[in-house]
Parts: C-alpha cells; sequence; structure tokens
C-alpha cells in the first residue's frame, strides 16, 4: 500500500515537471510539438539510465520509472498531436513528427543507458 502511494506521489511529480517545460518551451512561441518531443526525449534518457542503473532497486524502479516518469512523459499528448496534424491536412508534418519522436526517443533512451 505505501509503494502505491509512492508511486502515486512521483506521478504528480512528473506530471508537475512536464506542466513546467511545456510552459517553459510554449512561453517562447515555439509549437508544443516541440515541447512534447523535449518531454518525450528528457524522460527516455532517464528511464534508460535508470533501467541501467537501478535493476537491483525494484522499489526505487517502480517509484521513479512508472510514478515519475511515467507522470512526466506523454504518450497521449504524442498521438494527439499527431492526429490534429493529419486532421489539419499537414501530412509532411505529422510524419516528421512522429519520425523525430521515435527517433530522438531511441536515441536518448540509448545515452541514458550508456552514460
Amino acid at each position: 500500500m505505501i509503494l502505491l502511494l509512492l508511486i502515486a506521489c512521483g506521478g504528480g511529480i512528473g506530471a508537475v515537471l512536464r506542466y513546467c517545460v511545456i510552459r517553459l518551451v510554449t512561453k517562447y512561441h515555439r509549437p508544443s510539438l516541440i515541447a512534447t518531443v523535449i518531454v518525450n526525449s528528457i524522460g527516455s534518457f532517464f528511464s534508460g539510465w535508470a533501467v541501467h542503473h537501478t535493476l537491483d532497486e525494484p522499489i526505487f524502479s517502480a517509484i521513479f520509472i512508472t510514478g515519475v516518469l511515467g507522470g512526466f512523459t506523454t504518450f497521449s499528448s504524442f498521438a494527439f498531436d499527431a492526429f490534429r496534424l493529419l486532421d489539419a491536412k499537414r501530412y509532411n508534418i505529422c510524419l516528421y513528427y512522429c519520425l523525430c519522436m521515435i527517433i530522438f526517443s531511441f536515441i536518448a533512451v540509448v545515452l541514458g543507458y550508456t552514460l
């Protein structure tokens, strides 16, 4: 029961951090698409780091990976942004956005794991 509470608290922390990063990026008139790529890349980096360094600590992994990073990263925003681009018939931008998200997130995981 305590572990579930700690995971929930971690998720809240991650959600607040995501909100802060997105507000910071969009404050400088950059589209929210870039903010989502940044958030998911940062989350992927720390996921790679955490998986590599916390394999022997399942409680920390649960709180940090499932809680904090689960609240911080946002696949649903990625999917919704891609849908909005398709709906607006901005097919090239949608393809570029999806490729960037996948490539940057993968590179970030690899970097986080190896550092």
